[in-house]
């Protein structure tokens, strides 16, 4: 489904794009930590697109050779990516969407999905997808009851970018300071101890 979404993506349709993924779209994924599903929401996320007919307009997009929806990691974290257009064996069309934030949900005792954290930052949101999981994560139509009007703040330049290209997309009510479940190293007194505990990790979009 997702696939019918980014196929043929224009940099013109960014924006209507991103309010879709953001609020019709989620990650679902078998979490070994809680032997249940947990589902993440798409909270932050940055467009990336290479075009050979502007090439000058967006240089920083990771090359890359893929089909449409494929999963594309890379040193920056993990990309939805975009279908690659050949011409023989040059590349002259790819891309994708980098996963910055996300909010993640789990079933609950009463058989309803809870919000358990949030999670900002492009790499921590690639392992919290990819890790604690014994099969590839999928997206898919977010499930009935979840808020589908959610507002996406107006697009901003991307982190650590110098251009000036709008092409960052962030849900403007998320409460980044959430705390989550994490593995941490703790002292006590002149000991380090190893634990899980739920601990808040600053962060902060940039709206």
């Amino acid at each position: 489904m997702i696939q019918s979404l980014l196929y043929n993506i224009r940099r013109e349709d960014f924006k209507q794009i991103a309010n879709e993924l953001m609020n019709q779209y989620c990650v679902m994924k078998h979490d070994s930590r809680y032997d249940s599903d947990v589902m993440y929401r798409f909270a932050e996320i940055e467009f990336y697109l290479y075009d050979a007919s502007e090439q000058e307009v967006d240089v920083m997009t990771y090359s890359r050779d893929c089909l449409c929806g494929e999963w594309f990691f890379h040193s920056s974290g993990v990309d939805i990516a975009f279908e690659t257009v050949r011409n023989g064996d040059e590349l002259i069309r790819f891309g994708g969407i980098l996963i910055r934030g996300v909010e993640m949900y789990r079933i609950g005792n009463d058989g309803q999905w809870v919000m358990i954290g949030v999670v900002g930052g492009p790499k921590l949101s690639m392992y919290e997808i990819f890790n604690h999981t014994l099969k590839m994560p999928e997206i898919v139509r977010l499930p009935e009851g979840f808020r589908t009007d959610r507002q996406i703040a107006d697009p901003t330049c991307r982190v650590g970018i110098d251009d000036k290209l709008r092409q960052r997309f962030v849900v403007a009510d998320i409460d980044w300071s959430m705390p989550i479940e994490r593995v941490v190293e703790v002292k006590e007194g002149d000991v380090y101890r190893i634990k899980v505990a739920k601990v808040a990790k600053k962060y902060n979009p940039k709206l």
